[in-house]
């Protein structure tokens, strides 16, 4: 009888280790540029949580001489489920041929950045939204130890659908003045 306790003990040990989650914190810092035709003054910038991962902290910074913003903060992340999808979205009111009749409505653009990996460290590409493809993927790439980065970026309509994070909460960025 007391075999079979220490076996159990065992395999409960077992279990932790082998069906335990790792989870982390990190900071974070990078740039999203925009293009020309894109009134960065009028951006908001919003984030699903993905899969638990979450920000401690985030804010932003708008450089309008560059039509760029900065991101920073901390993420908490659960390892393996990836970064918040960020979520850039502007409105403009703009002639739409809806049944037959041609009239002038508002227009919610969106553009997404979706990192793959669970944290950002030394991203050293450029990543850039047009309308012409306003969704980026960012994934890396480890090999022997050098990170080599991989943007992206993707057509209206035709973001692969196994990367598209559906969420019930869209939460709000704050700018830094």
């Amino acid at each position: 009888m007391n075999i079979q306790k220490y076996i159990l003990s065992f395999f409960i040990l077992l279990s932790t280790m082998v069906f335990g989650q790792g989870s982390g914190t990190a900071d974070f810092s990078f740039k999203v540029k925009f293009k020309k035709d894109i009134p960065i003054e009028k951006i908001e910038v919003l984030y699903f949580v993905k899969d638990g991962s979450r920000f401690n902290k985030i804010n932003y910074k708008v450089n309008t001489s560059n039509n760029e913003i900065e991101l920073f903060g901390n993420n908490y992340f659960i390892i393996g489920a990836g970064f918040p999808t960020i979520v850039f979205s502007y409105k403009e009111d703009k002639l739409y041929k809806y049944d037959n009749d041609l009239s002038e409505r508002e227009i919610q653009n969106l553009f997404y950045l979706i990192i793959k990996k669970d944290r950002l460290k030394n991203l050293d590409k450029e990543l850039k939204f047009s309308k012409e493809k306003p969704n980026i993927i960012v994934d890396y790439k480890n090999n022997k130890g050098v990170i080599n980065w991989e943007v992206s970026n993707y057509e209206t309509h035709f973001l692969p659908m196994h990367e598209m994070i559906i969420s019930n909460e869209l939460v709000k960025v704050k700018p830094v003045e």
